[in-house]
């Protein structure tokens, strides 16, 4: 099984178990008695011969998981009257009013989860700076002030259990993945950077020169042997082999393969073969797995490439390919 495959089977497990954990807890916390809070807002304040007017909106919501019968909602004012109140729900919750000049009261046949009163109201009041009081309750149930909620709620406390769970996977994940990947990297060497790879084939090829334009990704690579490989017969071969050579790396994305392929098609002058693409991909092992074979695989690949056609280059094209290899090729020709 690929390390890749495994880690990620390590990772899954983890967070599976983690998930379940998480499924219990959510579950014993949610399934408390249920919750209801309240906001009030007040908007600005205006004079007027009746009084100071002022606007206010109620905001009652059963925040919790379980549903809520009779709820019971009154405001008072000591010191002023309700101009006017209106009234609002969420669909489906039926709602009976009644009012008098210092008094509102609304009673609430059942609240789901989630579902909200709504209540805006003016006042005409002696002073600016008083606001109505206010009573919200179900049997067994006293709403909180949402704004002056000193403990945690249910939500935050959902919130905190889950962030701790993502923490404590990742954690023990990276634990138990990193120790996998110790006790396996004993026998392996760290795996080189892609640029890294390519700069070794192209000193294998005979493109010493040209290491510094070697680009991060190895589409850009693939792009720069394509276009080395036009400007003459020598770089032609050498660039051939060098495109060939990369397909012996063995962690390179679909998309790079691709541009590797139609690179070579493209100075072949013909598409490569599946058969030879398929063997040659094959061969690919990862560098860091065995460094001496990956490089000798790839420095025999070379030669023998560049051998092929080595005997259409002139004189002086030949006598400069021959310091990279170990076995000269004989001169055809």
């Amino acid at each position: 099984m690929k390390d890749s495959v495994k880690i990620a089977w390590i990772t899954a497990g983890l967070t599976g178990l983690f998930t379940i954990a998480a499924s219990l807890a959510t579950y014993w916390i949610t399934n408390k008695a249920p919750e209801m809070v309240y906001t009030l807002a007040g908007g600005p304040s205006f004079s007027t011969p009746e009084g100071v007017k002022r606007i206010f909106v109620l905001e009652i919501n059963n925040s919790g998981t379980k549903e809520i019968k009779n709820t019971y909602v009154q405001l008072a004012l000591p010191n002023g009257e309700f101009s006017e109140v209106a009234a609002d729900a969420t669909a489906g919750v039926k709602i009976t009013e009644a009012k008098s000049k210092s008094t509102f009261e609304l009673r609430a046949d059942l609240l789901n989860p989630n579902d909200t009163i709504k209540l805006s109201f003016l006042t005409a009041q002696q002073t600016d700076k008083s606001e109505p009081k206010i009573t919200v309750r179900a049997p067994g149930l006293n709403a909180t002030d949402a704004s002056e909620k000193s403990k945690t709620s249910t939500s935050s406390y959902l919130f905190g259990i889950f962030t701790l769970i993502a923490v404590l996977a990742q954690l023990l994940s990276s634990f138990v993945t990193t120790k996998y990947k110790k006790n396996k990297s004993e026998n392996s060497g760290a795996r080189l950077k892609s640029d890294e790879l390519s700069a070794y084939i192209f000193g294998a090829s005979g493109l010493r020169s040209e290491i510094s334009n070697i680009k991060t990704s190895f589409r850009g690579v693939a792009d720069l042997l394509g276009a080395l490989g036009r400007e003459s017969e020598k770089y032609k071969i050498q660039a051939l082999a060098a495109l060939k050579a990369h397909l012996l790396i063995k962690h390179v994305h679909v998309a790079s393969l691709a541009v590797f392929r139609y690179n070579i098609s493209l100075l072949s002058e013909k598409p490569i073969s599946d058969t030879e693409f398929n063997e040659l991909r094959s061969k690919a092992i990862d560098e860091g797995d065995d460094t001496i074979i990956w490089r000798a695989t790839c420095s025999e690949l070379i030669r023998s490439e560049i051998e092929k056609h080595i005997h259409t280059l002139s004189d002086e094209d030949f006598i400069s390919l021959k310091s990279h290899f170990t076995s000269q090729p004989d001169r055809k020709g």
